[in-house]
């Protein structure tokens, strides 16, 4: 673009762009901290965590560029290049640390694992050092170039929630029970073992898990769990740097289109919140972005080098999530047998990106398979079965409960508890067109005008009369794909699910822009790019400029409902300790000793209980269920906790009340909280029973231990929800049924 073709024709100088952008930053990011020594210690903690996370994907980019450069002609433009080279090392990465992690035990350390980054950093080094030595910062610099104020604003409120302990943000739709749960809790047990594993206790070790296998990397590199906390939880921005910088580079001439659509990525609102969280779902937006834009690519010139980019691309989506079926392989797949209606020759294609596909995801089908007979376990158990998984809990009715708790729990229309609870009645469900209307369309993390203006888009597509580019057309259908997925195949329509729809949204929102800036003359008069006023350019400014400034507004909000709540704890920062000094489960778990070692019951947020917790997810056999179904008396039960080397039980009562009414939970763990509620204090009678053996009811190190009752109970009445036991010294008896703990303890390999 000149300067003569935008509104921005004026140039500054680049040290006046850049202490402008660096100031906006800063002060957006003090205002969302609240004072000055968080403001430090969240940028030391961006320097070094986050510097740690660079170096890797720095790394990635060298032998991804090594592994795949020939594949790229010598016009693919260098962010594209760039972003696909570390997409390509990345999965590299995730595949070689499953495949050493899965066959081998003690080489999850830096000792090995930092070379290998040093070599990737060599690589990058010496393919990119003649680009380097071509490179020129000017004096001035052109005035669209301001948009890098905007996207510093939008890196400031990354760093606000990211620099944040895991369980600090993500609590506006309970987000971070998923992250403590299992996205860097897996990782943690693997690195405590030394191992990868499929976990008896924790039915998600099953899933597609190419983001953890970085999050394990990054404790490997750190040399802790704990320590490399943050460098996870930094990983998802770099995800979405990675996928702006590939956006704003891939359109020549059109810039226009890029720049607008790689700002509306980074500030919107939903990304940028993702970017708080340690989760998986910005891997998903990345490689859709990189497989849309060499789809587009591949329409040009409809090459089998192109192809082969978009089934790696895709497959890169699918070692991050099972839901990257739908979201991502569906909608390509099928827009590229449209595509190639147009050009019959190149239907083979789609067979080349399929393949590519199937070769990137096999690693986590094959050894799913080897483990249950299922490739896609814990997903359609009723075609391939569940193996063993779920029947070694024990009974064949308790491997039913489980295996249908986990499909009535995750199929597309709401179901019953299993088993249900007495007195439980199915809650009013709204229709899924009213679903799409609060979850998507008036749901402001997507970014309000965004969707506006993508309406806006479609119209001029239609409209517009002549050729029009079916890249174009293949982001409708792209999103209208995904939307369809998401509306009639998942569970209750959660909005996270359906994020990588904002790639093709915006990609079409930038087109959109591109086309109104190039209109000159009368607003009512033929478009031309040779004469008249360039009125457009203003109406699209306008726009755009009131579309980010919408996204950064909702962003900035949430970032104070995360200060506002931290303010609430009178915590300060963590930084060097084990984060989450705000979180209830880090207070417990912090009062325990290095060697105590305890039973969560109803909790399955282990992050931040010591090293070798028992615990299972809704979704697996619990060990204290077992045991009480198995019909052992109270003494026993308490000789098999003593002999497995238990020193406290932890029950979460809410919990157990939560899951019995939406999933289901053991009946033998929650019939009786639920019955008692209305009455008085939740118990077990199992535990009851215990107590009178020795076993030490202990005060908690919480801020509140009661809270007021559920709904219908009587005014005024306050329930603890939390109780702890401390069990005694293991005796002179012995239990052989304490073998029903193996598989549970997290340091431990699963049978």
């Amino acid at each position: 673009m000149t300067a003569t073709d935008s509104s921005f024709g004026s140039t500054l100088s680049l040290r006046a762009m850049v202490l402008l952008s660096v100031t906006a930053g800063v002060a957006v990011l003090f205002f969302l901290l609240g004072n000055v020594s968080a403001l430090v210690m969240a940028l030391f903690t961006f320097i070094t965590d986050g510097g740690l996370a660079v170096v890797v994907f720095i790394s990635a980019g060298g032998y991804g560029n090594v592994i795949c450069g020939r594949l790229w002609d010598e016009d693919l433009p260098v962010g594209l290049r760039a972003a696909t080279a570390c997409g390509i090392g990345l999965i590299g990465f995730a595949t070689l640390i499953l495949a050493v992690g899965s066959f081998t035990h003690g080489l999850l350390t830096g000792w090995i694992w930092w070379p290998v980054i040093a070599g990737g950093l060599l690589l990058a080094a010496w393919r990119g050092r003649e680009f380097l030595e071509e490179q020129q910062l000017p004096s001035r610099v052109h005035g669209l170039s301001l948009i890098w104020v905007l996207i510093v604003v939008a890196v400031a409120v990354w760093l606000a929630g990211a620099t944040r302990p895991p369980l600090l943000v993500g609590t506006m739709s309970g987000d971070e029970y998923d992250v403590v749960e299992y996205h860097l809790q897996l990782p943690r047990e693997y690195y405590e073992n030394g191992h990868i594993s499929l976990l008896r206790h924790n039915i998600y070790s099953f899933f597609p898990m190419g983001v953890e296998m970085l999050y394990l990397l990054g404790m490997c590199l750190r040399w802790g769990a704990y320590e490399g906390v943050y460098s996870a939880k930094l990983t998802g921005g770099l995800f979405t740097a990675l996928a702006v910088m590939a956006v704003m580079s891939s359109f020549g001439r059109d810039k226009i289109r890029g720049w607008a659509a790689g700002t509306l990525l980074a500030t919107t609102p939903f990304v940028l919140y993702l970017s708080w969280l340690a989760m998986v779902e910005l891997g998903e937006v990345f490689y859709l972005a990189l497989a849309l834009l060499w789809l587009r690519r591949w329409t040009q010139k409809r090459s089998v080098r192109e192809a082969l980019c978009v089934g790696l691309a895709v497959g890169g989506a699918c070692t991050v999530k099972y839901l990257s079926v739908g979201f991502v392989v569906l909608p390509i797949l099928v827009m590229m047998v449209l595509l190639s209606l147009l050009k019959m020759p190149t239907m083979w294609h789609v067979v080349v990106v399929a393949a590519v596909t199937g070769v990137l995801f096999s690693p986590w089908l094959i050894r799913n398979a080897a483990a249950t007979g299922n490739p896609v376990f814990p997903l359609a158990t009723g075609l391939f079965g569940s193996g063993d998984h779920w029947s070694a809990a024990g009974p064949a009715d308790r491997s039913w409960e489980l295996q249908a708790r986990w499909v009535d729990g995750h199929g597309p229309d709401k179901r019953p508890p299993v088993p249900v609870p007495t007195g439980w009645e199915m809650p009013p469900q709204p229709f899924r067109l009213k679903r799409f209307y609060q979850n998507f369309l008036t749901y402001d993390f997507f970014g309000p005008v965004t969707l506006v203006l993508a309406g806006v888009g479609l119209c001029v597509l239609v409209a517009v009369k002549g050729r029009t580019d079916p890249w174009e057309w293949s982001l409708v259908g792209t999103a209208g794909v995904q939307l369809a997925v998401w509306v009639w195949g998942t569970h209750e329509m959660p909005p996270r699910f359906i994020i990588p729809v904002i790639v093709p949204i915006i990609l079409l929102v930038g087109g959109m822009l591109e086309k109104i800036h190039r209109l000159r003359g009368g607003p009512l008069t033929r478009m031309t790019d040779a004469s008249g006023r360039p009125w457009g350019v203003v109406t699209a400014s306008v726009l755009f400029f009131v579309a980010v400034g919408v996204n950064t507004l909702v962003s900035v909000r949430a970032g104070l409902v995360t200060r506002d709540s931290l303010a609430r704890m009178s915590v300060p920062m963590p930084n060097g300790t084990p984060p989450g000094r705000i979180a209830e489960e880090w207070r417990l778990g912090h009062a325990m000793s290095a060697d105590d070692k305890p039973m969560l019951v109803g909790e399955a947020k282990a992050f931040y209980f010591p090293s070798g917790v028992v615990y299972a997810t809704a979704f697996d056999s619990h060990p204290l269920a077992e045991m009480i179904d198995s019909g052992m008396s109270a003494r026993q039960i308490l000789a098999a906790l003593q002999q497995s080397g238990i020193t406290h039980l932890y029950v979460n009562w809410r919990e157990i009340v939560r899951l019995a009414t939406t999933y289901g939970y053991p009946a033998s763990l929650s019939a009786e909280p639920l019955s008692v509620l209305p009455e008085g204090q939740p118990r077990l009678t199992i535990l009851e029973k215990m107590k009178s053996l020795g076993l030490e009811e202990l005060p908690l190190p919480m801020s509140s231990e009661q809270v007021d009752g559920p709904e219908g109970a009587p005014a005024g009445q306050r329930i603890q929800w939390q109780s702890l036991y401390a069990v005694p010294a293991a005796g002179a008896a012995d239990s052989p049924q304490a073998g029903a703990m193996k598989g549970h303890e997290t340091n431990e390999e699963s049978p």
